[in-house]
């Protein structure tokens, strides 16, 4: 039998896999030449039972995945197919590996998010999952501070120089800074919240413009 029809056996009988792995582990050159198999220590290494144990190596030997000898007190066998430790002992590696890289990049993503101070948390959630991000949510703490930061100063005031300054050609951030008598981080502040609820735009010149 060769080792991928003994690797696809162990899959479909997990009492063999257990006691034909173990077998493996413990006893390296048993597919060279007939060894004697230390039944009392495998009974305590696996948990199964004498009789139990006897029955798979039986019922393996019956599908020529080995040769078996039995004395009265062990077992001695030998493997019909070459021992390749990397498959045989771990036939799943790849398999773990990429479910560690996963585990890996959704804590990366997990550690993002709770380091996410900038863009609205439900828009960020909704773009991890695929879906369309559409408006902020007004809700979460990112949205919730910048609310608070607008709560120190009076926009409305900004607001209304800003739609005059626009309405005729659009600016960039420089020359609506250098236009308006407000602290810059108000101006930029504004700027976002207006992009954000989609009342403002942005050409590839960078410039903003009040959407009609």
């Amino acid at each position: 039998m060769s080792s991928d029809r003994l690797l696809d056996y162990f899959e479909k009988d997990l009492e063999a896999s257990m006691i034909g792995q173990s077998i493996l582990r413990i006893y390296g050159g048993i597919h060279e030449q007939m060894t004697t198999i230390d039944l009392p220590f495998l009974m305590r290494k696996t948990g199964v039972h004498e009789e139990k144990i006897l029955q798979i190596l039986e019922r393996m030997e019956s599908l020529q995945c080995l040769q078996m000898e039995l004395n009265r007190s062990d077992a001695s066998v030998t493997y019909l197919c070459p021992r390749e430790d990397e498959r045989t002992l771990n036939p799943h590696r790849k398999q773990i590996e990429r479910q560690y890289q996963l585990k890996e990049q959704q804590l990366e993503r997990m550690i993002e998010f709770a380091n996410q101070h900038n863009s609205c948390l439900s828009q960020y959630l909704m773009s991890y999952f695929g879906d369309e991000q559409g408006k902020p949510c007004g809700k979460c703490s990112v949205c919730l501070g910048r609310i608070e930061d607008r709560d120190k100063y009076p926009p409305s005031d900004l607001i209304t120089e800003l739609k005059t300054l626009l309405k005729d050609s659009p600016l960039d951030i420089h020359g609506i800074r250098e236009r308006l008598n407000f602290e810059p981080q108000q101006i930029l502040d504004v700027l976002d919240h207006l992009t954000d609820l989609g009342q403002l735009s942005r050409d590839e010149q960078q410039r903003f413009q009040f959407k009609k």
